[in-house]
């Protein structure tokens, strides 16, 4: 195995389970997950300018051990097909696994997830305004609009990678049923099979923030470029750093949750994405028929 090589990739979508994937997966005595949440080398073109097995070495093990398979993370990199046009150079047999979500809770739980971390103030009117107002090339309504689309992100992706690598899941199941997501791609890899012992746990939950000046503060501290970011993690070990920052983080979560949408902004996103939903399930041959664009319209 080469030293830069990752066997198994978990594209995206984004807030479409994703974080749990992962974690599934890394369960497997033959799988090892980086220590960062998200593998960033083949989006972030100052990171690609990098040796990789210098950047692999920041995040996994300088040894690893015969027989164990290194698996990552990057939650839109189905966005992008300059970084998936990476990763098949680098990788060209590894395996991708997506996760499609409702687009329109995908893109709701998104704008939380952007209050929650405190780089957006929640805006009961803000989701309708966006999709009235908003334009493709608008950074946030690419964000929680554009990363919906689907079907043409599929289209790309498959014109990279061969469609028998592309192993594409509804997000109703990986809820419904982990194991078998996780045992399809075992097999993928031609691992052994897993009992998965964390299958009911939630992870990377969205509730509304205790405070949203800390929240501000700690979206500040949690940003790549920030001095003191760098300052601390080069004195705490990789991991200790990553829990300090999950527990300060899980502080200032409350027990409240967000309102969800109002009845008439659902209609509106589900009309927007009806096409596109009905494109996908064709192309995947998937019912989708419980999202919000094949069932209020």
């Amino acid at each position: 195995m080469k030293r830069g090589s990752i066997e198994l990739m978990v594209i995206g979508a984004q807030k479409a389970g994703t974080t749990s994937l992962s974690n599934y997966l890394g369960e497997h005595p033959n799988l090892l997950n980086p220590l960062c949440m998200e593998f960033t080398y083949f989006s972030d073109p100052k990171e690609y300018e990098d040796d990789i097995d210098r950047f692999m070495e920041r995040y996994f093990p300088r040894v690893v051990p015969e027989g164990v398979r290194r698996i990552a993370k990057m939650s839109n990199l189905y966005q992008f097909s300059s970084a998936l046009v990476r990763l098949k150079q680098h990788n060209p047999d590894c395996q991708l696994a997506m996760v499609v979500r409702d687009p329109v809770q995908r893109a709701y739980s998104a704008y939380r997830m952007a209050c929650y971390d405190g780089w957006m103030t929640y805006d009961h009117g803000y989701m309708e305004r966006l999709l009235r107002e908003g334009k493709k090339g608008d950074e946030l309504y690419d964000l929680f609009v554009g990363y919906g689309l689907y079907a043409a992100s599929l289209e790309v992706i498959w014109g990279v990678f061969p469609k028998d690598q592309v192993h594409v899941f509804r997000f109703e199941d990986l809820k419904r049923d982990p194991q078998s997501v996780c045992d399809a791609l075992f097999r993928s890899m031609g691992v052994g099979p897993h009992t998965l012992k964390a299958k009911d746990k939630v992870h990377n939950e969205t509730s509304q923030a205790r405070s949203g000046a800390l929240a501000a503060a700690i979206h500040w501290l949690r940003n790549e470029s920030n001095p003191i970011k760098r300052s601390v993690r080069s004195v705490l070990p990789y991991p200790v750093y990553l829990r300090l920052g999950g527990a300060i983080q899980d502080a200032n979560r409350s027990n409240k949750a967000f309102p969800p949408m109002e009845p008439h902004v659902l209609v509106q996103w589900g009309a927007f994405y009806r096409e596109h939903d009905a494109r996908l399930a064709e192309m995947i041959g998937a019912d989708l028929s419980m999202w919000t664009s094949q069932r209020l319209i």
